[in-house]
């Protein structure tokens, strides 16, 4: 009698080499746009925080905002908002492109912007927080959420 041989071929081979690659290649497709989910997510995160320490900055300071002249990086704030309003100023979670801050006056009172850009559906969109303060420190305005 004669033994059977039990092997695989070299077609099976990469038959089935072919196919884990082609899986795994769309696998890691959806993972890289739920990454860019998350990292949007931790962005929106950040600017409440921000938002939020500006708030309570602006109801211990008279009804002001800290003064930076122009466009800044927000990591320019750590000296008015931290440690009593805010731990640390957040970071991108990619470390680019930062968060911006602008302060201006708007008559009869005092208003901010937060910039972000989101990696989103567009390759990037900004999104901008408009704060007016005044009679209402929680009246804002985002123009994306």
């Amino acid at each position: 009698m004669k033994a059977s041989n039990r092997a695989f071929t070299l077609l099976e081979l990469l038959v089935v080499i072919a196919i884990i690659g082609i899986l795994s290649s769309i696998v890691l497709a959806s993972l890289n746009s739920a990454r860019m989910r998350s990292r949007d997510s931790v962005r929106r995160s950040d600017m409440h925080q921000i938002q939020t320490a500006l708030q309570l900055y602006w109801l211990q300071n008279n009804g002001t905002y800290p003064v930076i002249s122009g466009q800044a990086k927000a990591s320019e704030l750590a000296p008015a908002l931290v440690p009593t309003y805010i731990a640390s100023i957040p970071t991108d979670p990619v470390n680019t492109p930062v968060y911006m801050y602008s302060y201006y006056t708007v008559s009869p009172y005092n208003a901010y912007t937060l910039l972000v850009n989101y990696e989103g559906d567009a390759p990037v969109s900004t999104c901008r927080i408009d704060i007016n303060g005044g009679y209402t420190p929680w009246n804002y305005y985002p123009v994306c959420q």
